[in-house]
């Protein structure tokens, strides 16, 4: 499960040009390779992305949001 949890999450790396060879006179040839996510994990990244860069932000927001509700309800 948290192979396939990584997996999905790092993606997968596809070569640019399938057809190329994978030798060139006896020797081993670099590939070039592009990294391809799937659309939830590229959701996943921007997510923790943003959460990483706001996350003071964000807990302050639910604490003043959280205190006002609590307010609210004494007043009630």
């Amino acid at each position: 499960m948290v192979r396939r949890l990584r997996e999905w999450w790092d993606g997968k790396e596809v070569r640019v040009d399938p057809d190329e060879p994978d030798t060139m006179g006896g020797m081993g040839v670099m590939h070039d390779t592009v990294n391809v996510k799937s659309q939830t994990s590229k959701v996943a990244h921007r997510f923790v992305d943003w959460y990483s860069r706001n996350w003071v932000s964000f807990w302050t927001l639910v604490i003043a949001a959280i205190g006002v509700l609590v307010a609210y309800l004494a007043l009630k």
